[in-house]
C-alpha cells in the first residue's frame, strides 16, 4: 500500500537533482559594484516554505515603510525574491541556503530585476524536469485548448 505514512517510513530513495545555474552578482562597493560569478543550486519550494516567503516579503515591506526607507520595495518583486531565496541553495552543501539571513539586503542590492525573472524561469525548468505530473497536466491543458480553439478560429 502506498500511503504517505508508508512512503515516509521507507529508508533510502533517490535524492532530487538540483538545477545548478551561474549568476552574476554586482556586489555593492565604493564606486562601481564589483562583479562576481556565483553558482547556485535551485531546489523545489514546499507549500510551508512558500507561505514563509510571502510572510517575509510582507514583513520586509512593512519594515521599510515604518523606517521611512526611501528605497521602497515592490510587493510582487519582493515575494518573488523571497520565494527564490527559499529555493536557492549552496551547490556544495544543499542543506545550506545560498544567502544567509544577515546578507539578504546585500544580495538584493547585487541583483537586477531581470535576474529574478531568469531565476524564476530556471526554477520552472527544475519543476518541469522533476515533476512529471506537471508536464502531463500542461500537455492536457494544451490539447484541450487546441480542441476548443481550432487554428484559424476567430477568438472574438
Amino acid at each position: 500500500m502506498a500511503t504517505l505514512g508508508n512512503i515516509l517510513a521507507r529508508v533510502g530513495g533517490i535524492p532530487m537533482t538540483p538545477r545548478i545555474v551561474e549568476i552574476t552578482l554586482a556586489v555593492p562597493s565604493v564606486g562601481a559594484p564589483v562583479v562576481q560569478q556565483a553558482k547556485v543550486a535551485l531546489l523545489p519550494v514546499s507549500i510551508p516554505k512558500q507561505a514563509r516567503s510571502v510572510q517575509a516579503a510582507i514583513q520586509a515591506i512593512k519594515s521599510a515603510q515604518e523606517a521611512n526607507d526611501g528605497d521602497a520595495l515592490d510587493l510582487g518583486r519582493e515575494i518573488q525574491f523571497r520565494f527564490l531565496l527559499e529555493s536557492l541553495r549552496d551547490p556544495d552543501d544543499l542543506r545550506k541556503s545560498f544567502c544567509e539571513i544577515e546578507n539578504i539586503g546585500k544580495f538584493r542590492e547585487s541583483l537586477i530585476p531581470e535576474q529574478l525573472s531568469a531565476l524564476a524561469g530556471e526554477y520552472d525548468e527544475l519543476i518541469r524536469s522533476e515533476y512529471l505530473e506537471i508536464v502531463e497536466y500542461a500537455q492536457r491543458i494544451k490539447e484541450q485548448a487546441a480542441a476548443d480553439f481550432p487554428k484559424g478560429q476567430d477568438s472574438r
